[in-house]
């Protein structure tokens, strides 16, 4: 599974490893955990989940945040679409808005749960073994001394 974005950086979609658009929609807690929902669940079946297991706030569609404003809650009868990536987020930031190291924040914590789920089950459903990546050091060439 892999995070793709469009050209105009507006739209956000999942696409599974084969290129087939994924069929749930995928909430990200506060907490860090994703959550899949089928076609046709709506934003007040999650925020009622949410509230059961401990949380609150309001659910927020990944390509409606922006920068330094208001961030609109997706409404409590609109289905949740597909492919499409959600976040439960904490109701004070419904008026304080998001700074770009606030959403810089939930695209890391997005982007690592997605790598998660995607290196623990394959298309089959069944584990899969993850890889580890290594950072590459180079050393400084030494400096000629005349």
């Amino acid at each position: 599974m892999s995070l793709c974005m469009s050209s105009s950086g507006a739209a956000v979609a999942v696409v599974q490893a084969d290129g087939v658009a994924a069929s749930t929609a995928m909430v990200l807690l506060p907490t860090g955990e994703l959550r899949e929902y089928p076609p046709r669940a709506t934003a007040a079946q999650v925020l009622q989940e949410s509230v059961e297991a401990g949380g609150s706030g309001f659910l927020c569609d990944a390509d409606a945040m922006g920068f330094e404003g208001a961030v609109s809650a997706v409404g409590g009868a609109e289905e949740l679409r597909p492919g499409q990536i959600y976040f439960v987020l904490p109701a004070e930031v419904r008026r304080s808005g998001l700074r770009r190291e606030d959403i810089a924040a939930l695209a890391v914590k997005a982007s690592a749960t997605l790598v998660k789920k995607a290196s623990t089950t394959g298309s089959s459903g069944r584990r899969r073994c993850a890889g580890s990546v290594s950072p590459l050091v180079f050393a400084p060439p030494e400096e000629k001394v005349d």
